[in-house]
């Protein structure tokens, strides 16, 4: 099973990264796999919490996400003062090898 990443971007994206994959001479490499805009503004904290995909942005919302990307929660949170936090590329969840519509959240 391959192992997913998730980063956030400036512009209020959730970009998820394909596995690991090898080119013709031999260099590891990974690419957009899927580009998701959730946020307004610049994402600046992007995290796992249990199974869930955490977000946080300039726009004053965290957001929960299962492991297929689906709004679970979100909250308002302008009052709590904050700094950004720098991108961190977080284990989403475990592609099921058979089908490249199923997951594993285990």
């Amino acid at each position: 099973m391959a192992v997913q990443a998730a980063t956030g971007s400036h512009s209020g994206e959730i970009i998820l990264w394909s596995p690991w994959l090898v080119d013709a001479e031999g260099k590891r490499y990974r690419k957009a796999a899927k580009i998701i805009q959730i946020h307004s503004r610049p994402v600046h904290a992007l995290s796992t919490v249990d199974r869930f995909l955490v977000s946080g942005a300039d726009d004053g919302y965290i957001r929960f996400f299962d492991c297929k990307l689906r709004l679970v929660a979100w909250f308002e949170v302008r009052w709590i003062p904050c700094r950004p936090v720098h991108y961190l590329p977080v284990c989403l969840c475990k592609l099921n090898s058979s089908s490249s519509t199923t997951y594993d959240c285990a």
